[in-house]
């Protein structure tokens, strides 16, 4: 089969409003893209667009911010001009942001879904034709299609995917199997999502469930996995002894960003869940696929997870998200090791947010619903998917069989003659 990944990366600043944006956002996503061009990849930047709104807002009356916003855009206009791919992301705490002695002071409410539905639309339409009128003059073809909720907060809510709909967002990617938080600025509950895997059409008023029938929205949940204990202890090893375990065991994240500006225990007070019972930090049992926080071996974990269990399906070629924080990347190369290794896979296909959602609208993936289905339209459908697959790679063995154990011999399958919707 073929999957493709798709690398998506938070382009922001701390949660509070704190950091260097210089060193947090602009250094670290240049050299990020030079490792992806290095191997031919390409990335999505999910940038967050009310951070920018109100670094143009103040920046009326203070420079410094005025100087940091006409950055930001140049470095967005790069980011296209280089053959990459920028998509809307937004934290709803830029609502209620205050500038005092020089540090952004940010709202408590950090889900979007906590916030009434009028504040919801001007919000997602400001963001959205500001980041619009800002690529197009690069790329006149250019349309947002793609969201990620700040926080990973989406559902449920009875208003914010109508208002994505509305806005023509056509693809979610704020969901992650298996996360959960219970903190004082954001609730979310994602362990039993009804599909932790496949593209599916979200129930409008709670995007954690499969609608009955197709929707204007597809949600592709963000892949996560169940933590290893092999692979955390390496990991707590290359904490402990970067001297003689670092280069293999240690994850981007776990080197601090040079002149970051990030105080030390920003994680501590805003993410870290207390156990009611202990007072000690709660144990998170499911990692979500984070290359700024996988060493190399975790990310090949995560990879060879997400392939196993896309084969168990009848489909041949099917999307996947991989998430990434630049602000986190103070060592790149467990980063470039995983991208040499994406590049020399024939499995793992490198698209962006805009190719997965104009796949979507091409019907080149399943997409789940749980309603009756018409069994012609499956059928196209599984004649475009292999044919799609056959172009890519015409001298695979394509196996359809679900349950049948990865490598068993399976008979080659007749490649259509003529592309869907062409007579033969």
């Amino acid at each position: 089969m073929q999957i493709h990944l798709m690398l998506s990366d938070d382009w922001e600043l701390r949660g509070n409003g704190s950091g260097n944006m210089r060193a947090l956002q602009f250094a670290t996503i240049r050299r990020l893209m030079e490792i992806y061009e290095r191997y031919g990849l390409r990335g999505t930047f999910n940038v967050e667009v009310m951070q920018q709104l109100c670094h143009l807002d103040f920046g009326r009356r203070f420079a410094e911010l005025r100087a940091l916003a006409g950055e930001w855009e140049a470095t967005v206009r790069e980011v296209v001009s280089r053959g990459h791919d920028v998509q809307l992301h937004l934290h709803p705490q830029w609502l209620e942001a205050r500038y005092e002695d020089g540090r952004w002071r940010l709202g408590n409410r950090w889900a979007i879904v906590d916030f009434p539905a009028t504040t919801v639309r001007q919000m997602v339409w400001r963001a959205k034709s500001y980041l619009e009128a800002l690529v197009r003059p690069l790329a006149p073809d250019y349309r947002c299609v793609s969201f990620r909720s700040g926080a990973w907060s989406i559902a449920p809510s009875p208003h914010v995917l109508p208002i994505l709909a509305e806005a023509g967002i056509e693809l979610d990617t704020s969901l992650a199997g298996g996360l959960h938080f219970d903190l004082p600025n954001v609730k979310l509950d994602y362990r039993n999502l009804d599909e932790p895997l496949l593209p599916f059409y979200p129930r409008m008023d709670d995007a954690r469930r499969v609608a009955q029938e197709p929707t204007p929205i597809v949600c592709l949940a963000t892949h996560s996995c169940r933590k290893s204990l092999w692979t955390s202890m390496l990991r707590q090893l290359g904490r402990r002894c970067p001297r003689w375990f670092g280069a293999r065991f240690r994850a981007p994240c776990m080197t601090p960003v040079v002149d970051g500006g990030v105080a030390a225990n920003y994680e501590e007070d805003h993410w870290k869940e207390k156990s009611s019972k202990t007072g000690k930090e709660a144990p998170i049992r499911v990692r979500v696929s984070d290359l700024s926080a996988l060493n190399y071996l975790d990310a090949r974990r995560a990879l060879a997870d997400g392939r196993r269990r896309l084969q168990r399906t009848a489909h041949v070629c099917l999307p996947m998200i991989f998430e990434n924080h630049t602000k986190d990347i103070g060592d790149f190369a467990p980063i470039e090791r995983f991208a040499q290794f994406v590049a020399g896979s024939s499995v793992f296909k490198v698209r962006t947010a805009a190719e997965v959602a104009k796949a979507l609208r091409d019907g080149v993936y399943f997409v789940r619903h749980d309603g009756p289905r018409d069994p012609q339209m499956i059928h196209d459908a599984r004649r475009l998917d292999l044919w799609t697959f056959r172009q890519q790679a015409p001298t695979v063995n394509v196996n359809l069989r679900p349950g049948t154990r990865s490598g068993s011999r399976e008979p080659r399958l007749p490649v259509p003659a003529a592309r869907p919707g062409q007579d033969s």
